[in-house]
């Protein structure tokens, strides 16, 4: 397109079409009006003037009215020999066409300006437009002007003009108007812009003679554009006159001219237009010849090999003849290996064209390699074309579409998370006028829609229906994709409808699909593709309804997909699968054996159809093993149910599908294999628990973990259950430590020390380092589809560029630790731990003792450092349900009196109800005394969970009890443990019991953070840096907290009489940057305030300080793991050790999120503490820690100072009903 034509092309899109027609023949006008000179210029003064006659000389200064041509002309005019004062000289000017009138300046040489002329608009507009050559001498003349001084003038010049070229200026119109409405046309797809540009060629072939030389390339112009208006009208008189146009273009082409070549291969363009439009054989086959006969007058062109492959790909897929597809490939690459030596301009279409071909043979023929094959030619095609390069958007969607596919063949999220990328960079580079955004759209929608089947998160499937509708909504009229785009806009709403339930969405779906249907021509593989969308829309409201009709309808439906002529190979498999589905599903109504015949019959042959490698097969394999168990129950044959188990496996231990997929089969697989009683049920939960990792997987951020964890993070306990049952306590540890706190795991992972890989490997362990710190930062970052469709489309791409590369992070990291593990010495690196292995890195002080509360049953199992046999007890008198209802007792009692936060007391030594009240508690009324709900729980746990333990441990009362550590699971993570004893009116004998009596409670998330930890202290000894301490009275915007500021004070005093460092931040001192920094000072930290927990993401939590919130995810960056020198946390503020439900085994509270920052203890509570009472607990808590330490501050003597802080507390208490509120609460994790 010449620049010219450029230059209109932004102006007729914003302007009305009638408007931007005149505006050419304007421009046409101007560029071909005659030509317009003036000369022999004349002054004459006809007044007497003395000082004039001196002058031989004057000057004439011409000043244009032109928007092109600010030019100034001085002419100097010479004295007449016959005439004192008349000036003359005899040169020439042109005029511009684009000048709308002249001005004349006389000038002196000592007088100045002596007259002025000037010559209008419409004088020269008379010349111009003259039929003949006009030559003749214009006279202008002024009078005399007494205020400006000139005198009486005379001003002649001849006029010399040829008339204007009309037929030249027609040419030119045309030429211009077809040009610019056809790239206007290619922005917008409208057809009214076509339009114009037909009706300006044909003007123009009308005008052209035969014989002309420009005739053949018009004609070959104009079947262009009848080509390009067939694309959108689907006009099948388009199409056939494109075909006539390009005949004679090829007719009135001399033989032997270069552009023969190129006019055949127009031709040939045309019969593929043709046979688009008729369906016939015959007009495909005369334009594949048509295509060879380019090739043959041209054999160093690779336009027409390439426009080749492209007629022998659609005679491929209309009449199944696989050796025109296997031709094109071939001269394909021929053609390629030309192009990279010969025209580089060609190379990414090129590329692309065979990317497509290979796109192609894989959806047909189910060729893994082609896939890789062609995303390997897409990267390379996309990476040739700069940013403003308009055909780059395109070879992104490409990219978009074989990256998706690569996907559902091998599963692996990274294309996924690529697909969307491109796509995304495809609609932002796009433009919003461009029709490739439709096609973005689409693609984009299926992206993540696929994402949404990976992940189940609800924003994913909300972007797909809005590109979906984005999609359906930027397709022109008449464009042959709309039906393609309101089908998968369908498909996505249908997703919408199972994940929202909101019955509209299913309508809007039905609705569409029907539409897209009604659109589509019949017997074309089309139809197959949407009849097969409506038939899986059909089953989900049948899902909705329970109506027998309309499963019907699907089960119809699909099989006219599935019948339809040549529907690829993939599309065919996929139809089959559904059909199976529906008929399995329609048998549960009918009870028709047959149905579940064919539903069996139908999976067995997806299954045979289905590649190892590809995504879809887990779930393939899942349909169809648990139909075989309807078939089981159904006929009571166990070689159904040992089938089944083997779909299951299969599915579980495949590398591809979407992680939840595979952990769906794993759990199917575990119950088949206990009904069956079959050997493989400790593989089956090796399998499922080692699956957790990888649902939980370091792609994500650290709240999407969770969120994917959510229904599956007890699954643990029913293995742990299942190996009580085998006798395998050995399994029971390692699942349990595999299986649980699973997010927290894999930070302290990340933060673990490499010191030994660094002596063996420095280079590979620091980038082990540098991966690992990447990680643990992306895994902290906010989700990007927090504000969902709120983001603009530019923070979408940036979001998703971090998404994608925090996924090549993750899988960055996987290399490197299967590099580390092949070092001999080093398999075991960042491995779930063996039993053995974790007692021997276990503390000397005391036992272990995981507690792993399930329905089926509850045991407690005990570790002690040193001793390759865990302890295993029965504790036969407990249950998940007694553990579920003291949580809600427990819950319910602190409901009542409103603890939420930390608590504030009035200053009393009489402890009642009326002490713990004030904004954060209401009181209690007597009638419902928690005092009675503590009391029983605290005697439950004593009875039926504590005494069995220490009784089998051999634990006995003394003045010097022991360590203990407790690691609970399920609901039991809830309650008190360490609180655990007979008091008040349950006293038997008048005798209270406690565990306090027989050991020092800690609490740990897991036995592995504890070896850990102890293993730390070991490298790195106690040794105090100081403590900071941080004090918030009066946080703005919550309850006042007046407790903390003599609470500070006093363990200031401690420290100072000690000679031990203090760092006191308080009130507007305490900010979260002021914070930070006492902590990287400091080895020691005690928070006085409040307390902030979020179970959704635990990283979010943390301490309110004077300026904002002090998240853990901030305290986690400053403490980097393994190198931090951090030893104890007192977390004196609110539930700092209280769990999510939903989330029971991933301890998602702060204080384990302390331990996972790199504190070895921490003191925490329970519940709201009241304000009045944590000054005295810190006070003997100091004490004892000041005492046992030597004046120093010692962690690992944190857990004993807890101890006795809470006895003493206890005794100035007694036993008062609300004591418990008090003391309870107090808890301590880690050594």
């Amino acid at each position: 397109m010449s620049d010219s034509i450029l230059d209109f092309v932004d102006v007729v899109g914003s302007i009305p079409r009638e408007e931007a027609v005149d505006r050419f023949a304007y421009a046409a006008a101007a560029a071909h009006y005659g030509t317009f000179s003036l000369k022999n210029f004349e002054v004459e003064c006809t007044d007497h003037h003395g000082d004039l006659a001196l002058s031989k000389t004057i000057q004439l200064v011409i000043l244009p009215e032109s928007q092109e041509d600010e030019s100034v002309t001085t002419l100097t005019l010479h004295r007449d020999q016959t005439a004192a004062l008349k000036w003359q000289c005899d040169e020439s000017i042109p005029v511009l066409p684009s000048t709308s009138g002249l001005t004349f300046i006389a000038q002196a040489e000592e007088l100045g300006d002596i007259g002025c002329f000037s010559f209008l608009l419409d004088d020269l507009n008379a010349y111009r437009a003259a039929d003949d050559a006009v030559n003749e001498r214009i006279i202008r003349e002024i009078e005399q002007d007494s205020e400006s001084g000139f005198p009486a003038m005379k001003f002649a010049v001849d006029v010399a003009t040829t008339p204007m070229d009309v037929d030249a200026a027609r040419k030119y119109k045309n030429t211009m108007l077809a040009g610019a409405f056809l790239a206007v046309f290619e922005r917008t797809g409208k057809v009214e812009d076509i339009d114009i540009a037909i009706d300006a060629q044909f003007e123009l072939i009308d005008m052209t003679p035969i014989g002309d030389e420009d005739l053949p390339d018009h004609l070959s112009t104009l079947s262009h554009f009848y080509r390009s208006r067939f694309e959108r009208t689907r006009d099948k008189t388009d199409a056939k006159r494109a075909v006539a146009a390009q005949r004679r273009a090829v007719h009135f082409t001399d033989q032997g001219h270069a552009s023969l070549a190129s006019t055949t291969g127009g031709l040939a363009l045309a019969y593929l237009t043709y046979f688009e439009a008729t369906k016939r054989r015959s007009d495909l086959d005369a334009g594949i010849a048509a295509f060879r006969e380019a090739m043959a007058l041209d054999p160093s062109n690779v336009t027409s090999p390439m426009n080749l492959t492209l007629a022998l790909e659609k005679r491929f897929e209309a009449f199944v003849h696989p050796h025109d597809l296997e031709e094109a490939i071939q001269i394909c690459r021929e053609t390629l290996h030309r192009v990279r030596s010969s025209d580089p301009k060609q190379l990414p279409q090129s590329l692309d064209r065979l990317a497509g071909l290979l796109y192609c043979r894989y959806k047909y023929m189910g060729r893994a390699e082609d896939t890789e094959e062609g995303i390997t030619y897409m990267r390379e095609a996309t990476g040739l074309l700069d940013e403003d390069d308009e055909a780059l958007p395109p070879l992104l969607c490409n990219f978009g579409v074989f990256l998706i596919n690569c996907h559902t063949l091998g599963g692996r999220l990274v294309d996924l998370e690529e697909a969307i990328t491109v796509t995304q960079r495809a609609i932002l580079l796009a433009g919003d006028a461009s029709i490739v955004l439709s096609k973005a759209h689409n693609i984009l929608g299926i992206a993540f829609l696929l994402r949404f089947d990976h992940t189940k998160h609800i924003s994913d499937v909300e972007e797909a229906v809005e590109c979906g509708s984005r999609s359906v909504d930027s397709t022109v009229p008449g464009d042959p994709s709309l039906p393609v785009h309101l089908s998968n806009y369908g498909v996505f709403l249908t997703n919408y409808f199972d994940a929202t339930k909101v019955p509209a969405h299913l309508e809007r779906a039905i609705s569409v699909q029907e539409r897209a249907i009604e659109m589509t021509e019949e017997g074309t593989p089309s139809m197959s593709f949407r009849r097969g969308s409506l038939a899986e829309t059909l089953h989900t409201l049948f899902n909705h309804t329970g109506k027998l009709s309309d499963i019907d309808r699907a089960i119809e439906c699909v099989r006219k997909a599935n019948d339809a002529r040549l529907p690829s190979r993939a599309d065919k498999t996929t139809y089959m699968h559904n059909l199976g589905i529906f008929l399995g599903e329609r048998f549960h109504i009918t009870e028709e054996i047959v149905d579940l015949e064919n539903c069996l019959s139908a999976h067995r042959e997806v299954i045979q159809e289905t590649p190892t490698s590809s995504s879809l097969l887990a779930n393939r394999l899942l349909n169809l093993g648990r139909f075989l168990v309807t078939s089981h129950e159904v006929t009571n044959e166990t070689d159904n149910l040992v089938e089944a188990m083997s779909c299951f496996e299969r599915a579980a231990k495949s590398r591809f599908g979407p992680p939840k997929k595979r952990i769906a089969n794993a759990r199917e697989w575990i119950k088949t294999a206990s009904a069956l009683n079959h050997p493989s049920l400790i593989t089956a939960y090796d399998t499922a628990i080692s699956l957790l990792s990888v649902v939980g997987g370091l792609e994500q951020t650290i709240e999407r973990r969770h969120e994917s964890l959510s229904d599956i993070s007890n699954l643990a306990l029913g293995a742990a259950a299942a190996a009580f049952e085998l006798n395998r306590i050995d399994k029971v540890v390692e699942w349990l430590e595999e299986g649980r706190c699973l997010v927290w795991n894999q930070l302290m992972d990340l933060r673990g020390s490499v010191e030994e890989l660094r002596a063996y490997d420095e280079e590979l362990a620091e980038r082990v380092f540098s991966v690992s710190q990447a990680l643990d930062k992306a895994g902290s970052r906010k989700n990007g589809t927090e504000e969902g469709l709120q983001l603009s489309l530019q923070q979408k791409v940036t979001s998703q560029g971090e998404s994608f590369q925090h996924l090549k992070l993750a899988n960055e990291w996987e290399e490197l630790l299967q590099t580390v593990h092949d070092i001999p010495g080093f398999e075991n690196f960042l491995q779930p731990t063996s039993v053995s292995s974790l007692a021997n890195r276990l503390p000397e002080d005391g036992p272990v003792v995981i507690i792993n509360v399930h329905r089926s049953r509850c045991d407690a199992v005990a570790l002690m450092a040193g001793s390759d046999e865990p302890l295993h007890i029965p504790l036969d008198d407990f249950s998940f349900e007694m553990a579920e209802e003291m949580r809600r007792e427990l819950h319910d009692g602190l409901s009542a009196i409103g603890i939420r936060a930390r608590s504030i007391g009035t200053e009393t030594t009489d402890t009642d109800s009326a002490d713990l009240v004030d904004r954060a508690m209401k009181p209690l009324p007597r009638a419902r005394n928690p005092n009675n709900a503590f009391e029983k729980v605290l005697t439950q746990l004593w009875t039926c969970v504590v005494e069995p333990i220490l009784m089998n441990l051999g634990f006995s009362p003394s003045d010097n009890p022991g360590r203990i550590w407790w690691c609970p699971t399920g609901p039991l993570s809830f309650l008190p443990i360490h609180a655990a004893g007979i008091y008040g009116t349950d006293l038997t004998n008048n005798v209270s019991v406690s565990l306090s009596d027989y050991a020092v409670s800690s609490y740990t998330p897991t036995i592995s953070s504890l070896a850990k930890s102890w293993e730390r202290s070991k490298r790195d000894p106690s040794g105090s840096a100081g403590i900071a301490l941080i004090s918030q009275t009066d946080t703005p915007g919550l309850p006042s907290l007046p407790g903390t500021a003599s609470e500070i004070a006093m363990i200031q005093a401690q420290a100072q009489e000690h000679g031990v460092q203090s760092f006191v931040l308080g009130e507007e001192q305490a900010t979260t940057e002021a914070t930070i920094a006492s902590m990287e000072r400091c080895n020691w930290i005690h928070f006085a305030c409040h307390a902030y927990q979020d179970t959704s993401n635990p990283l979010d939590s943390g301490f309110h300080l004077h300026d904002d919130l002090l998240k853990l995810s901030t305290i986690i960056k400053g403490n980097p793991g393994s190198q931090s020198s951090a030893e104890f946390a007192f977390l004196s503020a609110c539930q700092t050790s209280t769990g999510d439900a939903a989330l029971s085994e991933e301890a998602v509270h702060l204080a384990a999120g302390m331990l996972a920052a790199g504190y070895s203890s921490v003191v925490a509570t329970m519940w709201a503490i009241p304000d009045l009472y944590a000054p005295m607990v810190a006070k003997h808590f100091y004490t004892d820690v000041f005492n046992r330490g030597g004046g120093t501050l010692d962690g690992s003597k944190t857990a004993y100072a807890l101890h006795h802080a809470m006895r003493t507390l206890r005794e100035q208490l007694g036993d008062s009903p609300y004591s418990f509120l008090a003391w309870v609460p107090y808890v301590h994790f880690g050594l």
